[in-house]
């Protein structure tokens, strides 16, 4: 099935997350694909410990897209596509359970990412493998096709009163 966790709120990848330690502890193998992300997260450091996941990113430190030239976002759409086409070829190999696309949909927000694309891939293994999807605002069709929906909604951030990101609970 296709979930989706999107919107304002933190925790959409620590949704995701969950679910890959989830999978990994009933013995599932798991792709982890991260957008916008280098491997400089913490969650990383320890899934790349554990069998049973392959962890594929960017190579390269990554920046937020505020902060990217034209040229680096149409640098970071091309990778992007290889990536996603990298992740189409290990998954119809048959060793993954699960796709985990991180971020995938706010790379599609900031046009680095080929929503059509997204969309092909997700239909063509739709019915295969568990898929989970995390990103701030799914498109209609994108909403249709999941099976689950879960919107994370900010009320309250410390980030808006000026609190930097926190090691080890932001990332």
């Amino acid at each position: 099935m296709l979930h989706v966790y999107c919107g304002n709120g933190k925790g959409k990848t620590t949704a995701a997350m969950g679910l890959v330690v989830r999978a990994l502890g009933c013995g599932m193998k798991v792709l982890l694909v991260q957008f916008l992300k280098d491997d400089s997260g913490n969650e990383i450091k320890t899934l790349s410990l554990l069998p049973g996941v392959k962890i594929l990113h960017r190579k390269g430190k990554e920046k937020f897209t505020f902060c990217m030239t034209d040229e680096e976002k149409a640098s970071r759409r091309e990778e992007y596509t290889e990536l996603l086409e990298e992740t189409a070829r290990r998954s119809a190999e048959g060793i993954y359970d699960m796709v985990v696309l991180d971020e995938a949909l706010r790379a599609v927000n900031h046009g680095i990412l080929d929503e059509a694309k997204l969309l092909e891939f997700l239909e063509s293994v739709k019915d295969k493998l568990e898929i989970v999807v995390t990103g701030t605002h799914p498109s209609d069709k994108l909403t249709e096709l999941a099976d689950y929906v879960s919107e994370i909604v900010k009320r309250k951030h410390p980030y808006d009163i000026g609190t930097q990101a926190r090691e080890g609970i932001e990332y």
